[in-house]
């Protein structure tokens, strides 16, 4: 690299700031059209916080909710899908004050629909011939998080009336309507099994009494993952179902008896739609009656494909090859032939875009996360990582590696860059290879960052998923030891200059680093982590109850096996092991994993004389993604960097 400019590694200048990391981003999501009525909306967030609804007309975008509403939910914690368009054209949506809400689009007023206290509604379906409008619904009257529960119910926008369809189960998902009200969808499991090996795809027959009938099981359990259930235009619903170990696309088509595999040469080792814990995800639709629009993941990395149903074929799509990573509630069908899809490639910032399959020329970015254009020549390209592992068990490890880059910046000759290993949360997630502006304000002031899809990583196929249960907080620790390791000896950085950080059950796997490997990492950041397993089981929410036994593998041992594997794999109990710094950041809020978990380890820290600080931000939650969240721990994290990695 030639430049003008010799500075040593994290001094370099940059334009990215951390005013443009936190605040100058919109988060863009949940694509929605009403057809009958030509109407297209998305949500956005608000620089003050919060969500908003947006509705596309012609080539320009307009905020219809009036300021004083924010468009989000808290069912199941995380929350889920956030409005929907009824038959009418107005919106149902659940506000921040978890009241259910109806917006005029035209008049822009919002009015209430009467519900009881304690009671949280989501992923919205509403049925294109009659008010009424599916959700999950959540009864959260219970002072313990773990005894909420959850129902499939009906609201009519009309008159207010709520009816529940599907009870018993310990959770449902994505229920939906098919295109003209007849029928509807959704999936559902029990404790303490999860929705990556025992979510059941349902169908039924819906009455507009409110009421539905001849209910089926179509696909699921026997230890396959069964998610994103649409329905087509000609009435067939698709689904993706693991085959041989990769999810797959799946179609039954009405009154033809069982689920056809769509076999497509080519596609056997990849992904089709996403599976988590958090609900909605929407990244394939059905354009008309033989083709589809889809997104498939190999190896971390996205590509929108359309499939010929009739010839069993596929193409890329040439308008969309710079898209790397689409994510959650991203992709809706506009018209037989384009789609609204929410989207990044590997340098620029996520957007809606408008994709005409047919005339390309028209094919458009509707709205950027970003209103100034992003400083395109201090950005790093990420490249894709596969080690193999040195240690046993034999294995590849997945990521993405981001060199540093600047293009008014150069190094001293002979010296390598510190490196930041980032492990993502979940722990079944994944990390993409799109534009990520914390990453580049770290890669252009002279740090290489390894986004880390550790064993257990979702996007890999089904063996790679499922070698994380039983061994968490031991094989992805070892994975990011090894990528430390294979980085280092390979000549990329610096080894003695290698940080790990980490949110939620990434943080976990900080402190998991830090005390299994106390020699491998110069410092750590963890963000809302576990210190201790058994902790969090006592206090977090009733989707991850049994989450963290079926990870450690004890879901069927006794109290005495597992109170010995919690200490085991418990930081907490290790602390005398944490040799290098750690930064903690934590929402005071936090209801996944309290505060005392970080609490009582900086407690403990502290006594031992360990170099630890911990932030506590306060009115934050778990997700600590609002601006001024973000710019909190942005700035702590860069700070405790420069006198860790710059000064190893």
């Amino acid at each position: 690299m030639v430049s003008n400019n010799e500075m040593p590694y994290g001094d370099w200048p940059s334009p990215i700031t951390v005013e443009s990391v936190a605040s100058e981003r919109r988060a863009i999501s949940s694509p929605r059209v009403h057809l009958a009525l030509n109407k297209k909306f998305f949500v956005e967030s608000r620089p003050s916080g919060g969500s908003t609804i947006m509705e596309i007309i012609g080539s320009k975008v307009q905020d219809i909710l009036p300021p004083e509403f924010s468009v989000e939910n808290r069912v199941y914690e995380y929350g889920g899908p956030l409005y929907d368009v009824a038959c009418d054209g107005r919106i149902i949506f659940s506000n921040k004050d978890d009241t259910l809400r109806i917006l005029d689009t035209e008049t822009h007023q919002v009015s209430h629909l009467p519900t009881k206290e304690g009671f949280r509604y989501s992923t919205f379906s509403a049925n294109s011939k009659s008010p009424w409008v599916l959700a999950v619904e959540e009864d959260h009257t219970s002072a313990v998080a773990a005894n909420a529960k959850h129902y499939i119910s009906a609201i009519n926008v009309t008159s207010g009336v709520l009816k529940r369809l599907a009870s018993g189960a310990d959770f449902y998902h994505a229920p939906c309507f098919n295109l003209d009200g007849t029928r509807l969808a959704w999936l559902e499991w029990n404790h303490p099994d999860l929705p990556f090996n025992d979510a059941k795809l349902y169908t039924a027959e819906w009455d507009d009494d409110g009421t539905i009938c001849n209910t089926r099981i179509i696909a699921g359990a026997e230890n396959t993952s069964v998610t994103e259930p649409r329905w087509g235009v000609d009435g067939s619903l698709f689904f993706a179902q693991e085959v041989n170990g990769f999810r797959q696309l799946f179609r039954m088509t009405l009154g033809h008896g069982d689920p056809i595999h769509v076999e497509l040469a080519g596609l056997e080792n990849v992904e089709f739609g996403q599976i988590d814990l958090i609900d909605g995800s929407r990244t394939y639709t059905a354009l008309c009656e033989n083709k589809v629009f889809a997104i498939i993941s190999s190896k971390g990395v996205n590509m929108p494909i359309v499939i010929n149903l009739d010839t069993k074929t596929w193409q890329e799509v040439a308008q969309a090859q710079k898209i790397v990573q689409v994510m959650l509630d991203a992709v809706v069908r506009l018209t037989d032939s384009s789609v609204l899809i929410v989207a990044q490639s590997a340098t620029l910032a996520k957007a809606l875009y408008m994709i005409d399959l047919e005339l390309p020329d028209r094919s458009a970015v509707i709205r950027s996360a970003a209103d100034k254009e992003d400083p395109q020549n201090f950005f790093s390209v990420p490249e894709p990582l596969c080690m193999n592992s040195q240690r046993q068990p034999a294995r590849s490890i997945y990521g993405f590696l981001w060199m540093p880059y600047n293009k008014d910046c150069d190094a001293k000759n002979g010296r390598l860059p510190p490196l930041i290993i980032d492990a993502h949360g979940g722990p079944t997630w994944m990390v993409g290879s799109g534009l990520n502006l914390k990453i580049q304000y770290f890669t252009s002031r002279g740090y290489a960052y390894a986004g880390l899809n550790y064993t257990g990583s979702t996007g890999y196929g089904k063996t790679y998923r499922d070698a994380l249960f039983g061994n968490w907080g031991t094989i992805d620790a070892a994975d990011a030891a090894e990528c430390a390791e294979h980085l280092a000896s390979t000549g990329r950085v610096d080894g003695k200059a290698v940080g790990i950080s980490g949110h939620s059950a990434g943080g976990y796997l900080v402190l998991q680093c830090l005390t299994l490997y106390p020699d491998a990492f110069a410092g750590g950041v963890c963000a809302a982590g576990v210190s201790d397993v058994k902790a969090l089981g006592e206090s977090t929410h009733k989707l991850e109850l049994h989450y963290a036994d079926a990870l450690l593998g004890c879901s069927d041992a006794g109290d005495e096996e597992k109170t010995a594997l919690y200490h085991e794999r418990s930081a907490i109990h290790r602390v005398d092991r944490v040799h290098s710094p750690l930064l903690m950041v934590h929402g005071a809020l936090d209801t996944v994993v309290p505060i005392n978990q970080m609490r009582e380890m900086a407690r403990k820290l502290e006594r031992k004389g360990a170099d630890a600080k911990l932030v506590e931000v306060t009115g934050e939650g778990h997700m600590l993604d609002s601006p001024r969240a973000v710019k909190i721990w942005l700035q702590e994290e860069e700070a405790w960097w420069r006198t860790t990695l710059l000064r190893a």
